[in-house]
């Protein structure tokens, strides 16, 4: 719902992830980026977070509240349609000689790399 302000997706993006503030390029060596893998596992964390907070707060209900994790599918066109600032996709080959996709312009902050070990520790599954 409006009253709660931004999409989810928008919200965590302002908080977990920093963006380039110079010209977006494909270059690795000039462009922050982040592998669309690691981005999708720390928003699917940080929604497993707070699901678990409100579900455990007396006077909210996670009907007002657009928290959902996404799967490999999902999460990319979401996120397209929510982020507010310059992006490019691209298949680069990283470090580990193998071609990911990833979004040049942004990358996950500190926080947001912590969040993508803890993806699935906060599910109700356990």
């Amino acid at each position: 719902p409006p009253e709660h302000g931004p999409h989810p997706i928008k919200q965590f993006l302002k908080v977990h992830t920093n963006t380039e503030e110079g010209e977006v390029t494909t270059n690795l060596d000039e462009t922050k980026y982040v592998v669309n893998s690691k981005l999708r596992k720390a928003y699917n964390a940080w929604v497993q977070i707070n699901t678990r907070t409100i579900g455990n707060h007396p006077n909210k209900s996670l009907d007002d509240y657009d928290l959902k994790a996404y799967g490999r599918g999902g999460f990319g066109s979401k996120m397209q349609s929510e982020i507010d600032v310059e992006y490019q996709k691209a298949r680069p080959t990283l470090d580990d000689g193998k071609q990911h996709r990833v979004y040049f312009g942004i990358e996950l902050t500190e926080e947001g790399h912590q969040l993508v070990e803890l993806e699935g520790k906060f599910t109700d599954e356990q």
